[in-house]
């Protein structure tokens, strides 16, 4: 991507350890803390074309009030919540429990190639669009000479 969408974070890949220990014992216990850190970051994807980035972050349970979207010293940062649902008497105690709630975030360090000024934003079904826009290229251009 020419450098000019970067992530800020760092995944951490798959946890050979904390895999032995999930088959090892507590298996409820140690699944939902892994599954509980890995949903605090929204997943992305970034695509470009000849004049812009778009990225995608999946945001699912987030109403358009949960979410932020700021560009600060070249950072573009989306911060979301998902609110808990009202659970219903009626289900019982819960077995297990995946679901994350609570605030989140995912920073990605833009390159000089962005037109900050310019981003645009659509949140629709679950997913945020940004398009990022390229910064015009400078181009030669030919000088029309004029016969006094």
């Amino acid at each position: 991507m020419n450098n000019v969408v970067r992530s800020f974070e760092r995944g951490r890949g798959w946890d050979v350890l904390g895999s032995y220990e999930n088959l090892m014992g507590g298996w409820p216990q140690s699944a939902n803390l892994y599954h509980a850190a890995a949903t605090k970051r929204p997943s992305i994807d970034v695509s470009e074309n000849e004049s812009a980035f778009l990225v995608q972050a999946e945001l699912p349970g987030v109403g358009r009030e949960g979410l932020e979207v700021t560009v600060t010293d070249g950072i573009l940062k989306i911060v979301a919540e998902r609110k808990p649902r009202q659970s219903d008497d009626k289900t019982g105690r819960s077995i297990l429990k995946e679901q994350f709630f609570g605030k989140f975030s995912r920073s990605l360090k833009l390159g000089s190639g962005i037109d900050e000024s310019n981003i645009e934003a659509r949140y629709e079904d679950g997913v945020l669009n940004l398009w990022l826009p390229k910064v015009a290229e400078a181009k030669p251009r030919k000088v029309d000479i004029k016969i006094a």
